[in-house]
C-alpha cells in the first residue's frame, strides 16, 4: 500500500501550543490510459490496482463485456499508466463527457437522457427481503474494510455484497473509481455473485447510478445522499433506492421528492421499527423507501461498534466521563470565528474537547467531567458574558 500514501510534515493545534507530526495523506496522481497502443485519457487516481480500474472502466462504458476479450494488461514501472489490449479494435469515443465530483470522473455514456445500462439481468432479492439489519450489517463491514481511510482519511470506499458477503472491496480518492476497480475485480477474477449490492461511502451521482446498472446491481446503499438525476435513473432501471435518516420522516421524504424521488414513496419511523416484530420488521424493511428518525444505536455501525472499534486499536474511550458546554445562539450565524475563539480559549486553559459537535447556532464541546467549571468560566470570561 505504498503506492497509495504520501509523507507529509504539518503542524497541529493542540493543548494551546503548535507541534511538528510526520503523517501520510492519501495519494492522488495522474494515471494515463493507453487502449491497443492508443492514448485515451487520464485518470485523477488513487495508484493501487490499476489493472483492475482501466479493465472496469472499459467494462462501465460498455466497451468489452468480458474477460475474454482482454488480451494482456501492463502497469508501467512508475504507476503513471495502464496499457490495454484486446482481442479485438475497439473505437475510441469521439467525446468524453466530465462527471461531477471528487476529482472528476470521465465517462462517455451520453448526457442525463441516457438510460442505465441494463446488459447485466438483475436479481432484486432471491426470493426474500433484505432486512434493514442486513443493510446496516452490510454497512458495517464497508466501514470496518476501510484500511486507507482509517489510516489517512480522505478516501472513499465501495464494496461488492451478495447480502451474505462482501467480495470486493475498493478505496480510490474518486468514488467513481472504486465502483471501475470493483468491475475490474469482477471480471478479471471471475467474480459474478447472483445477487449484486453495491455499497459505497461516496455520494450515488448519475455516474456512479451508471455503473451500478451496468454491473448488474439490484441495490445501491451509500451512508450520503443521491442526486436528483441518479434517483430518476434508479427508478427507471429498477434499482432499489433507501434513505435512512435521523431526522423526522415527514422532512426527509419532502427534501426527497424535491430532490426528485416519487410522491408515492413510502416512509416509516425508527420508533415504529422498534413495536414491530421480527417478521413484521422484514416486511417494514422491504416496503418502505424512507426509514427516519433512526438513532446510531440501530445501525450497525453505531455508538458501541465505534467503541469496539477504539478498543481494537487500543484506545479507551467513553462518553459516561465528559461534559457538554455548548455555545447557544442565533448572533452566531453573523459573527463568524465564534468556532475558532472558543476552541483557542479551550487550548489556553489547557482542556481539550473530546468531541465537537456544531450547527448553525450552536457550538458543543465534549470535556472532561473535572474540566466542565474552568471551561465555563473560561467561556464566559472570552465572550464577556458575566460571571459563570
Amino acid at each position: 500500500m505504498e503506492r497509495a500514501a504520501s509523507a507529509i510534515t504539518y503542524l497541529h493545534y493542540h493543548a494551546g501550543s503548535w507541534e511538528s507530526v510526520d503523517a501520510k495523506v492519501i495519494a492522488e496522481m495522474p494515471v494515463s490510459l493507453t487502449v491497443n497502443g492508443q492514448a485515451w485519457l487520464t485518470f485523477m487516481c488513487t495508484p493501487v490496482d490499476l489493472e483492475a480500474m482501466a479493465v472496469g472502466f472499459l467494462f462501465n462504458e460498455n466497451l468489452i463485456s468480458s474477460r475474454e476479450e482482454v488480451a494482456s494488461t501492463y502497469v508501467c514501472a512508475s504507476h503513471t499508466n495502464v496499457d490495454v489490449w484486446t482481442d479485438h479494435r475497439i473505437e475510441k469515443p469521439s467525446m468524453w463527457r466530465r462527471t461531477s465530483g471528487c476529482t472528476g470522473g470521465t465517462t462517455s455514456q451520453g448526457s442525463q437522457d441516457s438510460p442505465v445500462q441494463q446488459n447485466t439481468p438483475r436479481v432484486a432479492v432471491d426470493g426474500s427481503p433484505l432486512s434493514t439489519e442486513t443493510l446496516f450489517n452490510l454497512l458495517d463491514r464497508l466501514f470496518k474494510s476501510q484500511e486507507l481511510y482509517r489510516e489517512m482519511r480522505g478516501v472513499h470506499s465501495s464494496a461488492l455484497s451478495d447480502g451474505d458477503q462482501v467480495w470486493i472491496t475498493a478505496e480510490d480518492i474518486g468514488r467513481h473509481n472504486t465502483l471501475d476497480k470493483i468491475a475490474g475485480r469482477m471480471l478479471l477474477d471471475g467474480i459474478q455473485p447472483e445477487r449484486r449490492i453495491l455499497l459505497t461511502t461516496g455520494r450515488i451521482s448519475s455516474e456512479m447510478l451508471q455503473k451500478s446498472g451496468r454491473m448488474g446491481a439490484s441495490v445501491v446503499l451509500s451512508r450520503t445522499s443521491p442526486s436528483s438525476l441518479s434517483i430518476r435513473l434508479a427508478e427507471e432501471a429498477g434499482i432499489t433506492l433507501k434513505i435512512i435518516s435521523g431526522d423526522n420522516p415527514e422532512t426527509v421524504a419532502a427534501l426527497a421528492i424535491q430532490a426528485g424521488l416519487s410522491p408515492d414513496a413510502k416512509l416509516v419511523s425508527g420508533l415504529d421499527l422498534e413495536e414491530l416484530d421480527d417478521d413484521d420488521f422484514d416486511k417494514a424493511a422491504a416496503t418502505n423507501t424512507i426509514f427516519g428518525r433512526i438513532r446510531p444505536e440501530q445501525v450497525g455501525y453505531g455508538y458501541d461498534r465505534a467503541l469496539a472499534f477504539l478498543a481494537e486499536l487500543g484506545v479507551e474511550w467513553s462518553m459516561h466521563d465528559l461534559g457538554k458546554v455548548s455555545l447557544v445562539g442565533a448572533g452566531m450565524k453573523s459573527h463568524p470565528g465564534i468556532a475558532a475563539r472558543a476552541l483557542a480559549t479551550l487550548g489556553e486553559i489547557g482542556v481539550e474537547a473530546e468531541v465537537i459537535s456544531t450547527s448553525p447556532i450552536k457550538i458543543a464541546c465534549h470535556v472532561p467531567s473535572e474540566d466542565v467549571p474552568k471551561t465555563v468560566a473560561a467561556l464566559h470570561e472570552a465572550f464577556g458574558l458575566g460571571t459563570a
